[in-house]
């Protein structure tokens, strides 16, 4: 009976812990070797991969690790966006025309997905067209921080055509900028790293001693169980607990 209830909690609190209610659902009944994908591109596998009994410490750490990936990996296409602004404006810095520029950036980067944005950047300015809406309609399928690179890059371009800038100092100086943000996300995800982890080993703590108290014979989950003194101790350890991870959480929040 100790043992069961305590599966029971240990579902409960992954359950909580893990995102919405039907995804958590998806993620504990999904058989051993599946994958569901992450992001719009679907190529993440899933954290629980062919562990899924594995409920716990490892679960969790596979989720960060994968979680980290995906930062990574964002930020990797983030900057060789703002790579592409950056060769740009060395192109436009050499005298070449910007729809020469664009349509040699996508000749180069044809083997990259983002070539269709610069393509259609070419054609806009080649028709007269706002290259600014080209660039935001054409990066939709784009992930978020390629998205934020490239809309970026239009309203530089549009802020240099309205007020006569030269267009080759204000890609740079966005790409500058641009790059420093990605740098500074990235460094805040890496302080964010080890509170995430104190934070999910204590939350897990509390279920880890129940069953160690089961495993040793003191029976804590039938103590708890009972009227009195045990439903009020347990009745306050999830209050404390929920209260402990919102304030964790608002914490996370506040500096995000």
């Amino acid at each position: 009976m100790s043992m069961f209830f305590g599966g029971l909690i240990a579902v409960a609190v992954w359950l909580w812990q893990a995102g919405s209610s039907t995804e958590r659902l998806r993620r504990l009944l999904r058989p051993p070797g599946t994958s569901a994908g992450y992001g719009r591109s679907g190529s993440w596998p899933h954290p629980c991969g062919s562990s899924a009994p594995g409920i716990g410490f490892g679960r969790n750490a596979i989720r960060f690790r994968i979680s980290r990936n995906r930062q990574a990996h964002a930020a990797d296409a983030a900057l060789r966006a703002i790579d592409t602004v950056a060769e740009l404006a060395a192109l436009l810095r050499a005298g070449v025309s910007a729809e020469t520029a664009l349509r040699q950036l996508a000749h180069v980067h044809k083997n990259e997905e983002g070539s269709v944005v610069l393509v259609a950047a070419a054609r806009a300015a080649e028709l007269g067209d706002s290259v600014d809406v080209a660039l935001a309609a054409s990066s939709t399928q784009r992930s978020t921080a390629e998205q934020r690179v490239f809309r970026g890059m239009g309203l530089a371009w549009r802020v240099a055509n309205e007020c006569g800038a030269p267009l080759a100092d204000v890609l740079d100086r966005f790409a500058a900028s641009a790059r420093s943000d990605v740098d500074a996300r990235m460094a805040r995800e890496a302080a964010l790293a080890g509170p995430r982890s104190t934070v999910t080993v204590l939350t897990w703590l509390p279920v880890g001693g129940l069953f160690v108290g089961a495993l040793v014979g003191t029976d804590p989950i039938d103590t708890l169980l009972e009227p009195g003194a045990g439903t009020a101790c347990l009745s306050a350890g999830l209050v404390l607990l929920l209260a402990g991870k919102m304030w964790m959480s608002r914490l996370m929040r506040t500096v995000t």
